[in-house]
C-alpha cells in the first residue's frame, strides 16, 4: 500500500476513513491568578511610565536653566573697549581722554585745551575673534577743521598705537583694551579728560 501525505490532513489511498483534524490548542488561564497578574502588569506599567516622565522632564529643565543663566549674564554685562587717547601737536602735549567706548559704534570725543576745540571720532572693531587685534577708524578736527583725515589702522590690544597727521605735526596715541563691564558701567558713564602740562608730546611713548 502507498501512502500519500496531504498537508493539513492525513489520508490513506484505498480507504474511506479520514482522520479528523485535531482542534488547536488553547491556553487556559486560572481565574484565581488573574488579579495577581493584573496587579503585576499595572505596577510595572506605572513604574515604567514614571521613570520615563522623570527622565524626559530633567533635560529640558536643566537646559532652560542654563539658557536663563547665559541670558542673564549677557544682559548684566557688555563687551566694550577701555580707551586711552593722548593728543600731541607741534611737539607739545595737548591733552588726554580716558573713556569706555562701544565696539562697532562711532564715538565722538571732545576736548577743550590751549584755547582750541579738539574733536575726535573713533570706531573700534575686532580684527580677530579674541580681540587681540583691533581695527581702529579715527579722525581728528581742531576748531572744526580736519587735522587728521579719517583713517583705519590696526592696533594690538593693550599696546599704544601712534597715528600721525600727514605733515607729522599732530600725533594721536591710542591704547585700547577690550573688556566686559556691568551694564551700569557702560560707555558715557565713565569719562576722564585731562589737560597735559608737560613738554613730552606722547608722555614717553
Amino acid at each position: 500500500m502507498i501512502s500519500v501525505v496531504i498537508p493539513g490532513a492525513f489520508a490513506t489511498v484505498g480507504t474511506n476513513v479520514n482522520r479528523p483534524r485535531e482542534p488547536p490548542s488553547e491556553t487556559t488561564i486560572d481565574m484565581h491568578c488573574l488579579p495577581s497578574l493584573l496587579r503585576r502588569f499595572t505596577l510595572r506599567s506605572i513604574t515604567t511610565l514614571a521613570l520615563a516622565a522623570t527622565a524626559a522632564s530633567m533635560t529640558p529643565v536643566g537646559t532652560a536653566r542654563a539658557a536663563e543663566t547665559n541670558e542673564a549674564q549677557t544682559e548684566d554685562a557688555r563687551e566694550v573697549v577701555d580707551l586711552e587717547l593722548k593728543i600731541a601737536a607741534d611737539g607739545q602735549a595737548v591733552g588726554q581722554i580716558a573713556q569706555l567706548v562701544e565696539l562697532d559704534t562711532e564715538t565722538s570725543l571732545a576736548l577743550e585745551a590751549d584755547g582750541h576745540q579738539h574733536a575726535i571720532a573713533i570706531t573700534v572693531r575686532k580684527a580677530d575673534e579674541r580681540g587681540h587685534k583691533l581695527a581702529v577708524t579715527v579722525g581728528y578736527q581742531r576748531d572744526g577743521e580736519a587735522v587728521l583725515e579719517t583713517v583705519t589702522v590696526e592696533a594690538a590690544a593693550k599696546k599704544a598705537k601712534v597715528v600721525r597727521s600727514e605733515g607729522g605735526d599732530v600725533a594721536l596715541s591710542l591704547k585700547l583694551a577690550p573688556k566686559r563691564v556691568p551694564v551700569e558701567e557702560a560707555p558715557a558713564s565713565r569719562r576722564k579728560v585731562e589737560v597735559e602740562d608737560t613738554n613730552d608730546p606722547l608722555a614717553g611713548l
